[in-house]
């Protein structure tokens, strides 16, 4: 988090709320009613406030007021300001009602689509006053997203390098070499093992927990992909082969539609299976609330009724 400079005085926010306040209107008179205030503590405040800054920030031209060079610069950052001020207000308005809590949810783009809809919607049916805010991640930034309060839970594949993060299965994901309809193999009863390396694989980027599943798999298996493409979204890489840029191993829930209606084929990736688990991440310190319980547990009765064996 970033530190607030100890050398830096904060600026009275009567004071800058006054002086935007009489940038906006051009008018003392007008400034004084619309706050409430008389001329003479209007005036009061504005010298504290160029006092405090140690120049001019407004002339006064006739009946009307009008902000110096420094003046501008000041509106602009604190019209910003005041407006932050305006919504954390409304926040913490919301969060004091009865039953008002918050959920911060992280997940990749396919996730929210296919799984958060259903669940969100139970969630919000018991907790009417809840606010939720779903963020889609990448892998690896997602351990930085929880450590920084920044989100309460992460939705992804397994992910075990930072022994901060805590992580509970949600479904295991069975992943499968995938190629287009026209492809030769198409027509195979089983993959032709032998003929793997000398095809384009589509992957995904190498520091991703499913790259290294694979790499680890195929280097036990003693071969070698060819890589010609790296794709950060399995979805991505799933239309890629659908185009005929390559093939590419992918779970099998992501594709299933594709197998179903035949626009896809897929096999087995070799000699034993490649799985990989999907679940929830929370840092270990912060263990989930009831509000966090109850999302997990509509996320495991959606995941059987749309998933399926989740594979």
């Amino acid at each position: 988090m970033k530190e607030i400079s100890q050398t830096v005085n904060p600026l009275d926010s009567r004071q800058v709320y006054a002086f935007v306040t009489l940038v906006e209107t051009g008018s003392f008179a007008k400034t004084a009613r619309h706050l409430s205030l008389t001329q003479s503590a209007i005036s009061h405040s504005i010298r504290a406030l160029e006092s405090e800054i140690g120049c001019r920030l407004l002339v006064k031209m006739g009946k009307t007021v009008t902000a110096t060079e420094a003046g501008e610069a000041l509106f602009h950052h604190a019209q910003r300001g005041l407006m932050e001020f305006a919504a954390a207000r409304d926040k913490l308005e919301k969060l004091k009602l009865w039953g008002t809590r918050r959920l911060r949810v992280g997940a990749s783009s396919i996730i929210n689509r296919k799984l958060l809809p259903d669940v969100l919607m139970e969630l919000r049916r018991k907790y009417p006053r809840l606010i939720v805010a779903v963020k889609t991640v990448h892998s690896s930034r997602h351990a930085e997203q929880l450590q920084s309060g920044e989100l309460d839970c992460v939705i992804s594949e397994q992910h075990t390098q930072d022994p901060d993060l805590e992580f509970t299965p949600l479904f295991e994901s069975l992943f499968q070499i995938i190629v287009p309809a026209n492809h030769r193999w198409s027509d195979s009863q089983r993959l032709p093992i032998e003929e793997l390396s000398g095809e384009p694989f589509i992957l995904p980027e190498k520091l991703s927990p499913v790259r290294k599943l694979i790499d680890r798999y195929y280097w036990k298996e003693k071969r070698t992909l060819n890589g010609i493409l790296e794709v950060e979204n399995l979805e991505t890489m799933r239309e890629m082969v659908k185009a005929g840029l390559g093939i590419s191993i992918l779970p099998g829930w992501i594709v299933q539609d594709e197998l179903r209606l035949g626009t896809l084929r897929s096999f087995a990736p070799g000699r034993r299976p490649l799985n990989l688990e999907w679940g929830f991440h929370n840092i270990r310190s912060r263990p989930p609330d009831l509000i966090q319980c109850d999302f997990r547990a509509l996320c495991v009765t959606t995941v059987k009724e749309i998933f399926g064996t989740a594979n």
